[in-house]
């Protein structure tokens, strides 16, 4: 395996042996050879310059303040634009979900959360147009809007630089770092999270037949690259899988993170990674915490085959894992796929599966 550039590895281990994720600076020039790197050894990385703001300022301050307003409406408003399950035609949803409405496990972790789902502006055909409760001012939905819209350009600009970097080396077909390039036709999702403390809240109580509580449930995620917008302050929530445990991810003020998603990781036969994480509240923390994740999808004409899945599910095989253990990963269910099917059609039956039966329902 390539040996690191010296400034990546110095600023590994500037953050400590806690975090052990390097540092991309998008104002570097060799930020692209330092992305692939990150995303080959790590499979994730912080990104730095990144021209959002944090949770203070920006872009991202400007979206989180009009967040916290959202949340605060009432819960009936809420409800009545409730995400429901995909529509036939476009596997990506927009609305709200609420507390134990979405799991990536079920019946084995109670997600205890609250979010929103849209993507960029209602001007925007191929998105649907986004739902917003009653109530909410016409500046927070734009601070709400414009969010998404800076992210899915920057997710572009990581996949297009990426997509030189991986054909170059050999790492992608010309075809597969085209689509890398291309971006997801209008399935890219935008999704607000607030999550909950366990106890004190609407989570109390509703997870009795369940193993435990969490935030969100052990996991990949489905696409080419997520980029998160989390709170700088206290504690890490995000956990990665590395060497056979969980590790707390600490934020890293005024960055973003980037994790490399299972479309990638199945095109590049492994070499791209796609990191298993989940998030938890975190030790001795009784309040909540609320985070922005962009999911950049490839198109959904790409095709996932049989034999791509099956050297996924022999890598994933061999990976260290704890006895009977369960999370939720792309090619779940794809295991005897005889012929290719397209990304679209099997995201549909993602989302399709994290939607529990009720969003009010006690046993989900």
């Amino acid at each position: 395996m390539a040996k690191l550039q010296p400034s990546l590895a110095f600023l590994c281990c500037l953050l400590g042996a806690g975090t052990e994720l390097p540092v991309v600076d998008l104002a570097k020039a060799d930020w692209k050879e330092q992305a692939l790197e990150a995303l080959q050894k790590h499979a994730s990385f912080y990104l730095t310059n990144h021209g959002l703001g944090d949770f203070g300022r920006g872009t991202v301050g400007a979206a989180f303040q009009a967040s916290e307003r959202l949340f605060a409406t009432k819960e009936l408003w809420k409800r009545a634009i409730d995400a429901g399950p995909p529509p036939k035609d476009f596997p990506v949803v927009r609305g709200y979900f609420g507390v134990g409405a979405e799991s990536g496990t079920k019946r084995l972790r109670f997600e205890c959360k609250e979010g929103l789902s849209l993507a960029g502006s209602n001007r925007s055909k191929e998105l649907r147009g986004n739902l917003f409760p009653q109530g909410l001012s016409s500046s927070d939905i734009d601070a709400l809007e414009v969010l998404p819209e800076a992210m899915k350009n920057l997710a572009l600009r990581l996949a297009d630089g990426l997509a030189e970097v991986t054909q170059s080396r050999k790492l992608l077909s010309p075809e597969d770092a085209a689509v890398l390039a291309g971006g997801g036709d209008g399935l890219e999702a935008f999704r607000i999270f607030r999550y909950l403390p366990y106890e004190g809240t609407r989570c109390q109580g509703r997870a009795l037949a369940r193993t435990e509580l969490c935030w969100s449930s052990d996991h990949t995620d489905w696409g080419s690259l997520t980029l998160i917008a989390q709170p700088d302050d206290g504690q890490g929530a995000l956990e990665l899988f590395r060497e056979g445990e969980y590790h707390r991810i600490a934020p890293l003020p005024g960055a973003l993170l980037v994790n490399g998603g299972d479309w990638l990781e199945l095109v590049s036969h492994g070499a791209l990674p796609s990191p298993l994480h989940r998030v938890r509240q975190p030790p001795g923390e009784d309040t909540g915490r609320t985070a922005f994740v962009y999911f950049h999808y490839p198109a959904g004409s790409a095709p996932l085959t049989p034999r791509d899945v099956t050297a996924a599910a022999e890598r994933r095989s061999k990976a260290s894992r704890p006895p009977g253990f369960v999370f939720n990963t792309l090619t779940n269910g794809l295991e005897h796929i005889t012929e290719a099917l397209t990304f679209k059609t099997h995201l549909q039956q993602k989302w399709l599966g994290v939607r529990t039966p009720s969003p009010r329902s006690t046993e989900l």
